[in-house]
């Protein structure tokens, strides 16, 4: 039965990953999860062996499994591009980051989407589709700003559209007046490094996630950034950490580095890479994470975006970028 789930999946190596997940150690995977030590093992293999297509093919069954195996497009809007005490070193507007900052909104008429902008955008994915829509601003926007952004954007999307706040640190009064002003879900992680990397107290991250939690609302967590050169170790506790949490979604992210910042010149995993590791997350985390991991969500993105890319801005554009986002889920395998 559970091969079936694989199959009707869609993987296009299922007859390889059937041939060698199949039957026991299939089942064995799906009914309980990795712990530290067997991760340990895990994360030094090749992701091209063939014990990790193994926890690759589980990965995706399991996924199937908890979510069903349709595909889910969720988008983010950058709200703002202020220079970010957060100081994460990879990012394009982190405050330690400043000329990358400057150079990145130079051409921008400010650093802050208008209502009218943000709402608009909001509509336009609502009428495409897509299953969620998050905020995201930077570590000190400020919370009464972003719960009136909240109350204007629900009131022009569907309700089965989920509504997420990417922000900064917040205490319980906070994550209240984000579940009063119309958001259901929230981001929030301790980032691989966080201390280290960023100028975010870990302890501070972790008490943020428990008051949003309180608050009621739902999470999305993860780990990251990935890139060359990290140890068995962090991963694992990286995962662990993510999984701990309980979130609802998550996920793996690759480092990217904006040129200019302070950790461009560290490379990012590969893709294939990435996706083992994810695999082998989704395997360590428990049957309350649905969402994530293993490429059945993708996401569009819109606004300001620290990673420097060049985001739609027609909606021509906008919706040319939705169909492409349910392409890339169709090809690899998934109901859209």
């Amino acid at each position: 039965m559970r091969a079936g789930v694989v199959d009707r999946a869609g993987d296009r190596a299922r007859d390889y990953h059937l041939e060698h997940a199949a039957g026991p150690v299939l089942d064995d995977l799906l009914e309980r999860t990795l712990d530290r030590a067997e991760l340990l093992r895990l994360i030094p293999l090749s992701e091209d062996s063939p014990e990790a297509r193994v926890y690759i093919a589980a990965a995706r069954a399991k996924a199937v499994e908890l979510a069903g195996p349709s595909g889910h497009i969720s988008a983010q809007i950058g709200v703002d591009a202020y220079p970010c005490e957060g100081n994460c070193l990879y990012c394009g507007y982190a405050a330690v980051n400043s000329a990358v900052n400057a150079a990145a909104t130079k051409d921008a008429l400010s650093r802050e989407l208008d209502t009218d902008t943000i709402v608009s955008y909001s509509r336009i994915l609502g009428e495409l589709g897509v299953q969620l829509i998050s905020l995201m601003t930077t570590e000190d926007y400020p919370i009464d700003t972003l719960c009136a952004l909240a109350e204007a954007v629900r009131a022009h999307i569907p309700s089965t559209v989920r509504l997420m706040a990417n922000t900064g640190e917040i205490d319980l009064r906070q994550a209240q007046q984000l579940k009063a002003s119309g958001f259901d879900m929230f981001y929030h992680a301790v980032r691989l490094g966080e201390g280290v990397i960023t100028a975010l107290d870990p302890e501070a991250r972790r008490q943020s996630i428990a008051c949003g939690k309180a608050a009621g609302l739902v999470l999305m967590g993860g780990t990251e950034p990935l890139y060359e050169g990290q140890s068995a170790e962090l991963l694992a506790d990286g995962i662990l950490e993510a999984a701990g949490s309980r979130p609802y979604y998550s996920g793996l992210c690759a480092l990217h580095a904006v040129e200019g910042t302070r950790m461009y010149h560290e490379r990012p995993v590969s893709r294939a890479r990435l996706q083992y590791l994810a695999a082998l997350a989704r395997l360590a985390t428990g049957n309350e994470t649905v969402l994530g991991f293993v490429g059945h969500t993708k996401w569009l993105n819109l606004g300001f975006d620290p990673r420097g890319r060049h985001n739609p801005v027609r909606y021509e554009d906008i919706q040319s970028s939705f169909n492409q986002t349910k392409q890339q889920l169709r090809a690899d395998g998934w109901l859209v």
